[in-house]
C-alpha cells in the first residue's frame, strides 16, 4: 500500500476546544466591547489560570486566539506551562461593534433604538452602524475554525474567541438560524466549546459552553441549551 495512502487513513479526528476569553470591565458594566482592545480585569486573570489547569488535562497540541489583547492574555497561562506559541487569527475577533464601542445598552438605545431592538429580538436583521452583522461575523469564523482544522488534522487545539464570534459558530453547528441565535445561551467567560471535526473536516459539535470546572464564584450560571449545558442569559451586551 502507498506511504501516502497509510498515512491517510491514520489521520484521527481533529478536537476544537473553544473558548470564550475570561471576563473584563466591559463584561461586568455590560457595556459593547467589540474590538475596543481592553485587558481582563481581576477576575478574568484567576480565570484564565483555572482555565490553564482544566486545558492540561486536554493534551492540546496547538493554542489559537484572536488578535485582541483579552483572548491573548486568556490564552497565556497555558502557552506559557506547555511552552506553545499563541498563533493569532484574525477571523477569530469579536463582532465589530462600530458606533456602539464602550456604550452600555441604554446609551446605544438614546440613539438607536430600532437597531437594538433587532439586537436583542431580530439578530438576523442586526446591521451596526460602522459594525458588522452576525452574518458576517458567522462567515469568518466558520473559515478561520476551518482553516485552524485542516493545518492541525488529528491535534487538540486550544481557540480563544468571543461571546458573539461563538455564537455565531453554535448555530451554524446546530441548524440554528441568526433569528434563534440569543436561545444558544449566552456562554460564559472562559467556557469551552468542544467541536470535532472528522477526517474529511466535517465539524460536529459535542460540548456546549462548559464552566463545571469553574469555582461556583467565578461562573456564569447554567442552563441546558439545545442539549448542552450553557450559562443562563442575562443582558444582551458583548
Amino acid at each position: 500500500m502507498p506511504e501516502s495512502i497509510v498515512k491517510a487513513a491514520v489521520i484521527m479526528s481533529t478536537m476544537i476546544y473553544l473558548i470564550r476569553h475570561g471576563e473584563t470591565a466591559g463584561n461586568a458594566e455590560v457595556r459593547y466591547i467589540g474590538w475596543t482592545d481592553i485587558p481582563l480585569d481581576a477576575k478574568g486573570v484567576v480565570q484564565a489560570q483555572e482555565l490553564c489547569y482544566k486545558l492540561q488535562q486536554c493534551a492540546i497540541d496547538e493554542i489559537y486566539a484572536s488578535p485582541l489583547q483579552r483572548a491573548i492574555a486568556t490564552a497565556a497561562p497555558i502557552a506559557e506551562v506547555l511552552r506553545k506559541q499563541i498563533h493569532i487569527e484574525n477571523g477569530l475577533k469579536e463582532i465589530n461593534c462600530g458606533a456602539w464601542e464602550t456604550l452600555t445598552a441604554k446609551q446605544v438605545c438614546e440613539k438607536w433604538p430600532k437597531e437594538l431592538d433587532n439586537w436583542a429580538n431580530h439578530p438576523d436583521k442586526l446591521k451596526i452602524p460602522e459594525g458588522d452583522s452576525f452574518a458576517d461575523v458567522q462567515k469568518r469564523m466558520i473559515s478561520a475554525l476551518g482553516a485552524i482544522a485542516r493545518a492541525n488534522q488529528g491535534k487538540n487545539v486550544a481557540v480563544v474567541s468571543h461571546m458573539g464570534a461563538i455564537l455565531t459558530v453554535g448555530c451554524y453547528l446546530t441548524n440554528t438560524p441568526i433569528r434563534d441565535l440569543w436561545s444558544l445561551g449566552q456562554p460564559g467567560n472562559t467556557s469551552i466549546s468542544k467541536i470535532v471535526y472528522d477526517d474529511d473536516l466535517n465539524p460536529r459539535l459535542i460540548g456546549w459552553a462548559d464552566e463545571s470546572y469553574l469555582p461556583i464564584s467565578l461562573q456564569s450560571g447554567a442552563q441546558v441549551v439545545a442539549g448542552f449545558e450553557g450559562p443562563q442569559p442575562t443582558e444582551k451586551a458583548i
